[in-house]
């Protein structure tokens, strides 16, 4: 395919220094013909071996591999205590920011908003994106719950017997208010990242 395109191309150059006008619609016509092949062949590459995360392209299983390692580096940090590293640099990045959101917007917000992505109701009106978006990680509520413990040093963040695992079940708290110093130090990192808990006991 490469070869024939630079070919066409080629050939296509030399008529037009002749001013071969047969020729050139001819090629012209070819080169169409070799697009459109194209053209088909990359909407394919496209729908079967590309995936969104949110609204960044990226191979699927990509998408589960990055939120895994961005909480193990979140309760890395918490397990020493250190919950502005875990907020700052990790937990506003989980499902590729959309935990920014969870930080600074209420729980109703984020659900009108993943609706919109993974609502049921919603799926014929993805456009471009039907089918190919990512399974989003369950972990607004402790992304809020570590974001309003901001300020702790040393705290405790795995009480009693709680364990790590595919869901979460971490409190939710208000979110922020306009003076509030977490909104003045968190606008200059961004979007935000999260963390998967559960167990007998919640993360206060």
């Amino acid at each position: 395919m490469i070869g024939r395109i630079k070919t066409v191309n080629n050939a296509y150059l030399q008529a037009q220094k002749r001013q071969d006008l047969e020729t050139m619609a001819s090629l012209r016509a070819e080169g169409a013909q070799l697009t459109d092949q194209n053209l088909k062949a990359f909407a394919y590459a496209q729908k079967h071996l590309l995936g969104l995360m949110y609204e960044r392209p990226i191979v699927p299983h990509e998408a589960p591999q990055e939120n895994i390692q961005l909480c193990r580096d979140i309760i890395a940090c918490l397990e020493t205590g250190d919950v502005a590293t875990a907020v700052d640099e990790y937990a506003w990045t989980v499902n590729n920011v959309l935990e920014w959101y969870a930080m600074y917007f209420s729980p109703e917000v984020i659900a009108v908003q993943d609706d919109m992505l993974w609502g049921p109701d919603n799926q014929e009106n993805l456009y471009w994106g039907t089918n190919i978006g990512f399974a989003k990680a369950d972990v607004d509520a402790a992304t809020r719950s570590i974001f309003a413990r901001y300020d702790e040093v040393d705290g405790d963040f795995f009480p009693g017997d709680c364990r790590l695992s595919s869901r979460h079940s971490g409190a939710a708290s208000d979110p922020p208010g306009p003076g509030d110093r977490r909104n003045r130090d968190h606008d200059r990192a961004g979007p935000t990242a999260g963390l998967t808990i559960t167990g007998t006991r919640q993360i206060p």
